[in-house]
Protein backbone atom coordinates (compact mmCIF):
# COMPACT_ATOMS: atom_id res chain seq x y z
CA UNK A 1 0.00 0.00 0.00
CA UNK A 2 1.60 3.63 -0.88
CA UNK A 3 0.91 5.13 2.15
CA UNK A 4 2.71 2.58 4.36
CA UNK A 5 6.08 4.64 4.28
CA UNK A 6 4.44 8.15 4.19
CA UNK A 7 3.38 8.71 8.34
CA UNK A 8 4.60 6.63 11.42
CA UNK A 9 1.08 6.86 12.44
CA UNK A 10 -0.16 4.77 9.00
CA UNK A 11 -2.78 1.89 9.85
CA UNK A 12 -4.57 0.10 7.93
CA UNK A 13 -7.53 -0.29 9.59
CA UNK A 14 -8.64 3.10 10.75
CA UNK A 15 -10.24 3.57 14.04
CA UNK A 16 -13.10 5.81 14.67
CA UNK A 17 -10.54 8.14 17.03
CA UNK A 18 -8.40 8.78 13.32
CA UNK A 19 -12.13 9.93 11.38
CA UNK A 20 -12.69 11.88 14.74
CA UNK A 21 -9.00 13.52 14.62
CA UNK A 22 -9.80 14.32 10.48
CA UNK A 23 -12.66 15.85 11.44
CA UNK A 24 -11.49 18.16 14.45
CA UNK A 25 -8.28 19.11 13.34
CA UNK A 26 -9.02 19.17 9.27
CA UNK A 27 -12.72 19.52 8.26
CA UNK A 28 -13.42 22.19 11.27
CA UNK A 29 -10.29 23.99 10.81
CA UNK A 30 -11.26 24.40 7.02
CA UNK A 31 -14.61 25.84 8.39
CA UNK A 32 -13.29 27.98 10.60
CA UNK A 33 -10.59 29.10 8.06
CA UNK A 34 -12.93 29.40 5.24
CA UNK A 35 -15.78 31.13 7.18
CA UNK A 36 -12.66 34.15 8.03
CA UNK A 37 -11.58 33.96 5.13
CA UNK A 38 -14.77 34.76 3.83
CA UNK A 39 -15.79 37.36 6.02
CA UNK A 40 -12.31 39.43 4.86
CA UNK A 41 -12.85 38.97 1.28
CA UNK A 42 -16.37 40.38 1.55
CA UNK A 43 -15.33 43.41 4.06
CA UNK A 44 -12.41 44.12 1.43
CA UNK A 45 -15.13 44.31 -1.49
CA UNK A 46 -17.22 46.00 0.49
CA UNK A 47 -14.83 48.95 1.53
CA UNK A 48 -13.10 49.16 -1.99
CA UNK A 49 -16.49 48.95 -4.29
CA UNK A 50 -17.58 51.85 -1.62
CA UNK A 51 -14.54 53.96 -2.31
CA UNK A 52 -14.67 53.62 -6.22
CA UNK A 53 -18.36 54.45 -5.66
CA UNK A 54 -17.12 57.91 -3.58
CA UNK A 55 -14.41 58.78 -5.75
CA UNK A 56 -16.82 58.24 -8.94
CA UNK A 57 -19.58 60.60 -7.26
CA UNK A 58 -17.05 62.98 -6.55
CA UNK A 59 -15.32 62.75 -10.01
CA UNK A 60 -19.62 63.41 -11.02
CA UNK A 61 -19.83 66.51 -9.08
CA UNK A 62 -16.44 68.55 -10.51
CA UNK A 63 -17.44 67.52 -13.74
CA UNK A 64 -21.13 68.91 -12.95
CA UNK A 65 -19.35 72.10 -11.32
CA UNK A 66 -17.08 72.55 -13.97
CA UNK A 67 -20.08 72.73 -16.67
CA UNK A 68 -22.04 74.85 -14.06
CA UNK A 69 -19.24 77.37 -14.31
CA UNK A 70 -18.08 77.58 -17.86
CA UNK A 71 -21.70 76.56 -19.27
CA UNK A 72 -23.64 79.37 -17.02
CA UNK A 73 -20.51 81.64 -17.16
CA UNK A 74 -20.26 81.87 -13.16
CA UNK A 75 -17.09 83.28 -12.55
CA UNK A 76 -16.34 85.36 -16.28
CA UNK A 77 -14.15 87.68 -14.51
CA UNK A 78 -11.73 85.80 -12.17
CA UNK A 79 -8.72 86.94 -14.18
CA UNK A 80 -9.32 90.44 -13.88
CA UNK A 81 -9.77 90.44 -10.27
CA UNK A 82 -6.41 89.03 -9.39
CA UNK A 83 -7.99 85.76 -7.44
CA UNK A 84 -4.77 83.64 -8.76
CA UNK A 85 -5.71 80.67 -6.11
CA UNK A 86 -9.01 80.34 -7.76
CA UNK A 87 -8.05 80.55 -11.09
CA UNK A 88 -5.92 78.27 -10.91
CA UNK A 89 -8.24 76.10 -8.94
CA UNK A 90 -10.94 76.59 -12.15
CA UNK A 91 -8.52 75.38 -14.79
CA UNK A 92 -7.39 72.08 -12.28
CA UNK A 93 -11.17 71.38 -11.47
CA UNK A 94 -11.23 69.45 -15.36
CA UNK A 95 -8.33 67.69 -14.68
CA UNK A 96 -9.29 66.87 -10.73
CA UNK A 97 -12.74 65.11 -12.82
CA UNK A 98 -10.89 62.63 -14.76
CA UNK A 99 -8.42 62.22 -11.74
CA UNK A 100 -11.29 60.93 -10.08
CA UNK A 101 -12.95 59.25 -12.52
CA UNK A 102 -9.60 57.57 -13.43
CA UNK A 103 -9.14 56.03 -9.65
CA UNK A 104 -12.87 55.01 -9.57
CA UNK A 105 -12.16 52.85 -12.70
CA UNK A 106 -9.02 51.77 -11.04
CA UNK A 107 -10.58 50.36 -7.56
CA UNK A 108 -13.09 48.65 -10.05
CA UNK A 109 -10.68 46.90 -12.15
CA UNK A 110 -8.75 46.14 -8.77
CA UNK A 111 -11.76 44.07 -7.47
CA UNK A 112 -11.84 42.29 -11.12
CA UNK A 113 -7.82 41.85 -11.66
CA UNK A 114 -7.87 40.33 -8.08
CA UNK A 115 -10.64 37.45 -8.61
CA UNK A 116 -12.24 38.65 -4.93
CA UNK A 117 -15.37 37.85 -6.31
CA UNK A 118 -15.11 34.75 -7.48
CA UNK A 119 -13.00 33.98 -4.78
CA UNK A 120 -16.27 34.72 -2.88
CA UNK A 121 -18.40 32.32 -4.50
CA UNK A 122 -15.63 29.44 -4.53
CA UNK A 123 -15.24 30.28 -0.92
CA UNK A 124 -19.21 29.76 -0.09
CA UNK A 125 -19.14 26.31 -2.57
CA UNK A 126 -16.05 24.95 -0.73
CA UNK A 127 -17.48 25.75 2.80
CA UNK A 128 -20.73 24.06 1.78
CA UNK A 129 -19.13 21.17 1.16
CA UNK A 130 -17.67 20.90 4.31
CA UNK A 131 -20.17 21.50 6.24
CA UNK A 132 -22.07 19.11 4.44
CA UNK A 133 -19.49 16.57 5.14
CA UNK A 134 -19.51 16.70 8.84
CA UNK A 135 -23.25 16.05 8.47
CA UNK A 136 -23.02 13.12 6.60
CA UNK A 137 -20.37 11.81 8.84
CA UNK A 138 -22.68 12.24 12.20
CA UNK A 139 -23.96 8.81 11.68
CA UNK A 140 -22.58 7.15 8.95
CA UNK A 141 -20.28 3.86 9.53
CA UNK A 142 -16.92 3.90 9.64
CA UNK A 143 -16.42 2.93 5.78
CA UNK A 144 -18.96 5.90 4.69
CA UNK A 145 -16.85 8.11 6.63
CA UNK A 146 -13.49 7.04 5.45
CA UNK A 147 -15.47 8.05 1.46
CA UNK A 148 -16.10 11.07 3.07
CA UNK A 149 -13.00 12.05 3.91
CA UNK A 150 -11.47 10.75 0.60
CA UNK A 151 -14.15 12.51 -1.56
CA UNK A 152 -13.80 15.87 0.28
CA UNK A 153 -9.98 15.65 -0.26
CA UNK A 154 -10.30 15.13 -3.57
CA UNK A 155 -12.19 17.96 -3.95
CA UNK A 156 -10.61 20.23 -1.69
CA UNK A 157 -7.17 19.61 -4.39
CA UNK A 158 -9.35 20.41 -7.28
CA UNK A 159 -10.64 22.95 -5.18
CA UNK A 160 -6.65 24.36 -4.69
CA UNK A 161 -5.76 24.03 -7.84
CA UNK A 162 -8.43 25.96 -9.09
CA UNK A 163 -7.37 29.03 -7.08
CA UNK A 164 -3.97 28.37 -8.42
CA UNK A 165 -4.49 28.66 -11.88
CA UNK A 166 -7.35 31.47 -11.29
CA UNK A 167 -4.33 33.92 -9.37
CA UNK A 168 -1.28 32.45 -11.67
CA UNK A 169 -2.90 33.76 -14.87
CA UNK A 170 -3.72 36.97 -13.55
CA UNK A 171 -0.17 38.69 -13.74
CA UNK A 172 -0.82 42.56 -14.42
CA UNK A 173 1.05 43.73 -18.00
CA UNK A 174 1.24 47.06 -18.46
CA UNK A 175 -0.18 48.43 -21.83
CA UNK A 176 1.90 48.96 -24.71
CA UNK A 177 1.47 51.93 -27.05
Amino acid sequence: HPLVGASLGYNRAPAQRDIDKVQSQWIRGQCEYIRDSLAKRKKTIRKLTRYSLLLFILGMIVTFTVLAIRGFNLLPNVNDSGEKALDLLIRLLPAMAGLLAAMAGLLSGYIEFTAYETDVREHVRIKRLFELALQRMQSAPLADQQEVIRDLGIEALHENADWALLHKTRDAKAPLG
